[in-house]
């Protein structure tokens, strides 16, 4: 059923068995989940006696008896029925089973959940000797072998593009793409033709590539078909972070082929609440297509109740690296709409509620990041029905003591079973980087400006620093978890915060404050803003992590285009940050796309690094930001052929790979125009450069950032001038 890999041949091995060794397949409801119970027994098969109703044994005082199944098949089993211990340790070896409750004492009958890892390794099992005690059973065995036979079909055309360049047929046959003005790649039809109108899939598309438009372009053909078929328009939620649902309100008008109603949901409950039963008002809707509202996983996880009403045909979770686990708010609000969406596809339904993912980092530590993403797609995507199951299959964790709190802890020792999951990914995702993605962007360089603190700085760095020091090695006994390394990790951020210019202290007994006049990393941003050798026209993304970096940089911009002497040399900027107003961003965002005034956007990776245009233009500028009624006619777009980003420099460091890699692909993406080059503003011989290597180590490392003896002892070595 699998792609066949070296890891599959071994997890689908054939079990020696004996000759009289027969598996027997039923269900069971436990916790209101359905369960296959896997039974081996050891007999001899006898012809079919249809007068016996099934699940009856016969005779009934024979040592000898008789099995039973509603398929007319029976199995004569012997005075024990004990099967071998190559067909006990069979179904024990099944990725998630348990003994049966029913009959606790029989170690040979559990209860296995139904997702494709049991199926495809019952599969395995000798097909003459494979028993259905119902034909509900046998025809639920056989619908997850169709499906997983799909998935696989879906797969090989991946690879057939991947490796040859072949788009699937059914491109050919999709009407309403895509716009005239702005035609798909081929690599984004080929998205398109992989996720159309499946149950569950997944855009795993790097930065840059379009996943959005491509998401828009799925929706483009499956509304145009429900409208065609049922006379109604398609009913869409998107669900994504707060600062890029205005992002999705001008991709929907520049790429919708269907008239359509896209909304915002925005404001107050009350107005967040009016928002979505206006989206999906009937008598609004006329002539329309598709409706959709864009809301954002806050409003999503606390307004849960009222998503849950309408019944959406799709549902889009852009960024869904968001999701992070599956203890957080946001996925366990995921839970409760998917629930809710089957409950109306029994009901009223035009087809099942579908659910399509989109990032372009699926994977932010390990792996097993993977868990809540696919069981966001549908419960058992994942291959497990719970998390400690996945964790288990697909991680080996060792033992190493307790923590400074008592408690025992594990480590991860290696991931396991990795091209299954690998091969799991190919059949529920498309899976494309920029450079697979052919698009041939202009180059982007990295360099690293170093910057020498004050003589006070230093001072406070190293007394801070080697305060953090032994208040850590002090908690620490044997190895770190993942909750300690968290909080580690923000603890070493103080350091961060001196190298930048500022720092808090939480006692009264502190070493005195830094001049906030007299910031080197301030002064060395400016002499790169100020760079004469630089095209007048070109506009700079500044990146930084603490509020008080920020408004150093804001109060640093502020004098210099106050000062009378820099006439004709002032540096119009705008901030986008935890504290600015939705207005205000909506605004800054505009203003550094259309005003060639705006030159500096200075912003905090965690609120603007994804999803946003930052290139310097934009060309679509709708007037409307609240709702759109998107229709073929009103496009009106000005083709640009050139884009004014073109440096980012990120002030301040932080531990997030993910943040990251998306800040700075704001303006290396899909329809960058020129070289953009990075530069960090770094003190040597500190915190800055442990951060920065170790997050750029981490896309070759996932583990890295856990390593915090090494950070500690490179710190240490910096300090001794080793």
């Amino acid at each position: 059923m699998l792609v066949e890999t070296e890891a599959t041949k071994r997890f689908l091995k054939p079990p020696r068995l004996r000759s009289r060794d027969y598996l027997i397949l039923g269900t069971t409801e436990h916790r209101d989940k359905l369960y296959f119970v896997a039974e081996t027994k050891t007999g001899k098969a006898l012809a079919p006696m249809p007068s016996m109703a099934a699940g009856h044994y016969w005779p009934p005082k024979s040592d000898a008896k008789a099995y039973v199944t509603a398929a007319g098949n029976h199995i004569q089993i012997n005075a024990s029925g004990w099967p071998s211990n190559m067909a006990s340790a069979f179904i024990q070896n099944i990725p998630e089973n348990w003994r049966d409750e029913h009959d606790a004492y029989n170690y040979q009958r559990r209860r296995v959940a139904i997702t494709d890892y049991s199926v495809t390794k019952l599969s395995v099992w000798p097909k003459d000797r494979l028993i259905f005690e119902d034909e509900a059973t046998a025809m639920l065995f056989a619908g997850f072998c169709v499906g997983m036979k799909k998935q696989n079909d879906r797969a090989t055309l991946q690879a057939d593009f991947k490796l040859h360049g072949a788009m699937p047929i059914s491109v050919g046959k999709m009407e309403n793409l895509e716009t005239e003005k702005y035609p798909l790649s081929d690599y984004q039809k080929t998205a398109v033709a992989l996720c159309l109108n499946q149950p569950s899939y997944a855009l795993f598309m790097e930065q840059g590539t379009g996943k959005t438009a491509t998401a828009v372009a799925r929706v483009n053909i499956e509304a145009q078909q429900i409208h065609q078929a049922f006379g109604k328009a398609m009913k869409v939620l998107v669900v994504c972070p707060n600062q890029v649902r205005l992002n999705w309100l001008y991709e929907f008008q520049k790429f919708a082929t269907v008239p359509g109603y896209v909304a915002r949901v925005n404001g107050s409950q009350i107005n967040r609440v009016k928002t979505i039963l206006d989206a999906n008002n009937g008598k609004k809707l006329e002539g329309k297509a598709f409706t959709c509202c864009v809301t954002s996983y806050d409003s999503f996880s606390n307004d849960i109740d009222y998503y849950k009403l309408p019944a959406w045909d799709l549902v889009i979770y852009d960024e869904s690296h968001y999701f992070k686990n599956s203890s957080t708010k946001r996925f366990k609000a995921i839970r409760k709409f998917r629930d809710a969406m089957e409950d109306h596809d029994q009901r009223d339904r035009m087809r099942p509620c579908r659910v399509l993912n989109l990032t372009g980092t699926p994977i932010t530590n390990n792996a097993l990041d993977l868990y809540a993403q696919l069981e966001a797609l549908g419960e058992g995507s994942s291959g497990f029905y719970t998390w400690k199951g996945f964790k288990n299959f697909h991680a080996h964790y060792v033992d190493v003591g307790q923590a400074a709190t008592g408690g025992a802890f594990k480590k991860l020792a290696r991931l396991a079973n990795v091209p299954l999951l690998q091969e799991r990914l190919s059949r529920f995702s498309f899976r494309i980087t920029k450079k697979e993605a052919g698009l041939h962007l202009p180059d982007k360089t990295y360099d690293v400006h170093e910057v020498k603190m004050s003589g006070k700085q230093s001072k406070i760095y190293d007394k801070v620093a080697n305060d953090l020091f032994a208040q850590i090695e002090d908690e620490m006994t044997g190895e770190v978890n993942e909750m300690e390394a968290s909080n580690i990790l923000t603890r070493l951020l103080r350091l961060a915060q001196i190298t930048s210019g500022h720092v808090k202290y939480d006692d009264a007994d502190s070493p005195a404050q830094i001049d906030p006049n007299n910031n080197p990393k301030v002064d060395a941003l400016m002499e790169l803003l100020l760079d004469e050798n630089k095209p007048d026209a070109e506009k700079t993304i500044v990146w930084a992590i603490f509020v008080e970096d920020i408004q150093a940089i804001e109060r640093a911009l502020t004098l210099h285009n106050e000062n009378p002497a820099r006439k004709g040399r002032k540096l119009g900027f705008v901030s986008y940050y935890g504290k600015t107003s939705q207005a205000n961003r909506e605004k800054a965002i505009e203003a550094f796309n259309n005003d060639p005034d705006c030159k500096i956007f200075v912003a905090n990776p965690a609120a603007a690094g994804a999803g946003l245009n930052l290139l310097g233009y934009n060309p679509e500028n709708p007037r409307s930001i609240g709702q759109i009624n998107v229709s073929v006619s009103e496009y009106g777009v000005n083709e640009v052929d050139h884009t004014y980003t073109g440096h980012e420099v990120f002030f301040s460091q932080n531990w997030s790979m993910v943040l990251r890699a998306q800040a700075e692909d704001r303006a290396h993406r899909r329809g960058t125009k020129m070289p953009v080059r990075i530069t960090d503003l770094v003190v040597p011989d500190t915190i800055d450069v442990e951060i920065r290597d170790r997050v750029q180590g981490k896309i070759e490392n996932a583990n890295n950032l856990q390593n915090i003896r090494g950070i500690l002892k490179a710190l240490k070595a910096a300090q001794r001038g080793d």
